[in-house]
């Protein structure tokens, strides 16, 4: 939790920086491993609200030096977490079905990508 804490921290203070990139600072291969384990995170810690939202917000700081490839991944993300209601809801032993915990940081995700991919015209939807 302390490391995507640090994490965000450095993302913010690179993004401030007025004459210089973040993209001088993150490889695309760093960048891509950055992006593969916030989606991890979001997925696999689902019931940790903070873990995603921090995951979100870099993501979030991270948007302008996507790639085709970032945002294709972005994506498939959202569409596999989206897709049935098996990945949607929780079913209690009781019969009872709720949302899942982390389904409102997947739909705040697809906001997101629509206003890029629309937008910003970096992709065809």
């Amino acid at each position: 939790m302390r490391a995507i804490e640090l994490l965000k921290q450095i993302i913010q203070t690179l993004s401030k920086e007025g004459d210089i990139s973040i993209g001088s600072f993150i490889s695309k291969i760093l960048k891509n491993q950055i992006i593969t384990t916030l989606l991890n995170i979001i997925e696999d810690y689902e019931f940790s609200n903070v873990a995603n939202q921090i995951s979100i917000q870099i993501l979030y700081l991270l948007k302008t030096i996507y790639d085709d490839n970032d945002v294709e991944l972005l994506k498939n993300f959202v569409r596999r977490n989206l897709s049935s209601t098996e990945k949607t809801h929780f079913e209690f032993s009781s019969g009872n079905k709720t949302t899942k915990a982390h389904l409102a940081s997947i739909i705040n995700m697809a906001i997101e990508l629509k206003k890029l991919t629309l937008e910003g015209g970096l992709l065809k939807p």
